[in-house]
């Protein structure tokens, strides 16, 4: 109820939310839940407008955040399972990014939603524990690639790509912390089949975040954490990977959309595909195998 007359004063009490206008009277306003302070309703829609753009940025600040916070908790407990070392320091530079890039969030340019928004708590946490499970399993697979597969790492420079262990974590700091930054880039997406350009404070900061972190992986140093880089070619490298990462759903989606795909129809196309992966890898694989083994002439 919108009132500003002394007669409006029992309807304002009696309703759900009473809103007095900047000109009602003083007995009007006491029995108001609301009082505009400008003239007109004008105020109302202003409201409801900056209501709906807190809402968008909330949800995906929260969205970004759980999706930031699974990734590092889940590849720690992996690293662990796995007897691999990642530099407590790491794991602190990489949080540090992610504590910008998710600052910079809240000054993010946002699209209001036609309806009414609702904070849908159950849905959002769901949202950023499946973005960050995803980027768990990017990483874990990048890990077990670089270290146990040799067609991955043939011989760049008379060294294996993730020969060592220094060279190992540089390669993992890297990798984990572009993926990690790069989901701000769906949080504000409502279709999954969407990327939606960052604002220019979020652009910013993951650029310059993303600069330091490939510096410092392709020439190490932090004190130490880093004493041996990756190289640029190898930077490169994790970065088309973590591309092609961030681009497989999104083909994935695109694909599903245009051939009114059933589960079943994307199940078989999955296991086809897997199997002709799986073929040409292991083919890959023993061809270069094979040269290795070779003696050389000399």
């Amino acid at each position: 109820m919108v009132g500003y007359e002394f007669l409006d004063h029992d309807a304002i009490g009696e309703s759900h939310i009473g809103i007095s206008v900047a000109e009602a009277t003083d007995y009007t306003k006491s029995e108001s839940d609301l009082v505009l302070t400008q003239p007109g309703l004008l105020p109302i829609s202003s409201a409801v407008q900056i209501s709906r753009e807190i809402c968008q940025i909330m949800r995906g600040y929260t969205i970004y955040t759980v999706s930031s916070t699974v990734h590092l908790v889940g590849i720690h407990v992996i690293l662990l399972l796995w007897n691999f070392n990642l530099s407590s320091f790491l794991a602190l530079v990489i949080s540090t990014f992610s504590y910008c890039t998710s600052f910079a969030t809240l000054f993010e340019r946002v699209e209001l939603s036609n309806s009414p928004d609702r904070w849908r708590v159950k849905k959002i946490i769901a949202s950023g524990v499946v973005s960050g499970s995803y980027i768990i399993l990017s990483t874990a697979i990048f890990f077990r690639a670089a270290t146990l597969t040799d067609f991955v790492s043939y011989k760049f420079e008379g060294r294996s790509l993730m020969g060592s262990d220094e060279e190992t974590r540089a390669a993992l700091f890297l990798q984990m912390s572009i993926v990690n930054q790069a989901v701000v880039l769906f949080v504000h997406s409502d279709d999954c089949c969407l990327i939606r350009c960052p604002g220019p404070v979020v652009a910013c900061t993951f650029i310059f975040t993303q600069m330091v972190a490939t510096h410092k992986a392709v020439y190490g140093d932090l004190d130490l954490a880093l004493p041996k880089g990756v190289g640029c070619l190898r930077a490169g490298l994790i970065w088309l990977y973590n591309f092609a990462v961030l681009m497989t759903p999104l083909l994935i989606c695109h694909t599903w959309r245009r051939a009114n795909m059933t589960a079943e129809k994307l199940l078989a196309i999955c296991i086809h595909s897997a199997i002709m992966r799986i073929a040409s890898l292991w083919l890959l694989y023993v061809i270069l195998d094979v040269r290795l083994q070779q003696p050389v002439c000399t």
